[in-house]
């Protein structure tokens, strides 16, 4: 049985090791720094009253990082706003929104590096005197005599 000074010296080491990558772990999954900050403060409380279960088995990282998983979870669950749903379909949630909006900016932002990418190409082409491609028009169809 370690003494209270071992378990507290060997708490600080782990959550020194191991203290970022399980913040960054957290904003992944709650996207939010704010929530992540307060999920690892949860996870780390829960991490510290669990030490003496801690038999060894895996590796130390595996567990914090369960924990930390458990407690970002936790934090969604108890955050989760309900959704007022007339229908089936109506349901939105507020994260599939924000995606569509990202997803429409990227989208957005590639057609203009496409379009301005595609303009340079162009004007690069009639400036070395190569003449630009001009869309066919259609001739009038022959007539019959």
């Amino acid at each position: 049985m370690m003494s209270r000074a071992e378990r507290r010296d060997q708490y600080a080491e782990f959550v020194e090791l191991h203290r970022d990558e399980l913040r960054a772990h957290c904003t992944r999954i709650l996207r939010s720094p704010n929530d992540a900050e307060d999920a690892l403060q949860e996870a780390l409380l829960r991490a510290w009253r669990s030490l003496h279960q801690f038999e060894g088995r895996g590796s130390v990282r595996s567990w914090l990082y369960r924990i930390a998983t458990n407690a970002s979870l936790d934090q969604m669950r108890r955050h989760a706003q309900p959704v007022m749903v007339s229908d089936q379909f109506d349901a939105v949630e507020p994260v599939d929104d924000v995606e569509r909006r990202d997803s429409l900016r990227r989208l957005v932002a590639a057609a203009g590096r496409l379009i301005r990418r595609s303009e340079r190409s162009s004007s690069s082409a009639t400036s070395s005197g190569c003449q630009p491609v001009r869309p066919r028009t259609p001739s009038a169809p022959p007539s019959r005599r």
